[in-house]
């Protein structure tokens, strides 16, 4: 197994040097200076509810030197899983909010496809949820699984507690399969297991990975 870890570069977290995240900071402050500068003292409660919202734009965005990094790399385990933070894909509930996924949630699932991740795990919304993406005429015979991982805990949501379970398994050294569990918290005190995504199966020659679709 492998795996690739990307920073999403939150507002407020991490920090680069990169000329898309400076135009992103720049456009926010701008913002946030033109609507204080709007409001008289009268209207303080009107300020700090916009504040409030521009705070919670939190757009991701993977950095181009990592997106080279990882184009870059020899790639040569078969279960290959990359990791990060923001949705690469909406998700049902959220697809209208204000900068939830990532900016160039394109360009990273482009190079998830050409490199043979087989699972992209992320976080940030707070809800469970699994889905798969391919893309015809690019990368025709592979398949992108997602799976979003609910929260353990939060004061800030309401979202049903829980976490996904990977398992991987292999049968010589040619076969692999992946399956992925969400497993969630009930009134009973319990942790049943909810849904599961896969299994997903993978063929390994020593050199290149196929996938078997399902069905």
């Amino acid at each position: 197994m492998e795996f690739l870890l990307l920073g999403s570069a939150e507002f407020g977290g991490q920090k680069e040097e990169d000329a898309i995240w400076d135009r992103l900071v720049n456009l926010l402050n701008e913002v946030r200076q033109e609507t204080v500068a709007q409001i008289d003292q009268n209207q303080w409660d009107e300020v700090s509810k916009r504040l409030e919202h521009l705070s919670r734009i939190d757009p991701g965005l993977v950095h181009d030197d990592d997106l080279t990094r990882a184009r870059k790399h020899e790639w040569r385990q078969p279960v290959r899983i990359a990791v990060l933070h923001h949705p690469v894909s909406p998700l049902p509930s959220t697809e209208v909010a204000s900068y939830t996924g990532l900016i160039n949630a394109g360009r990273v699932k482009n190079l998830l496809m050409e490199k043979r991740f087989c699972l992209v795990l992320h976080g940030h919304l707070h809800l469970g949820w699994f889905a798969a993406e391919r893309w015809p005429g690019q990368h025709n015979d592979w398949t992108l699984h997602i799976a979003a991982a609910p929260t353990l805990g939060s004061r800030e949501t309401q979202h049903e507690l829980g976490y996904n379970v990977v398992e991987v398994a292999r049968e010589g050294n040619r076969r692999f399969s992946v399956m992925v569990s969400r497993v969630s918290h009930d009134t009973g005190g319990g942790w049943p297991e909810k849904e599961t995504m896969g299994p997903i199966e993978l063929d390994f020659d020593g050199s290149q990975v196929t996938m078997k679709r399902p069905g």
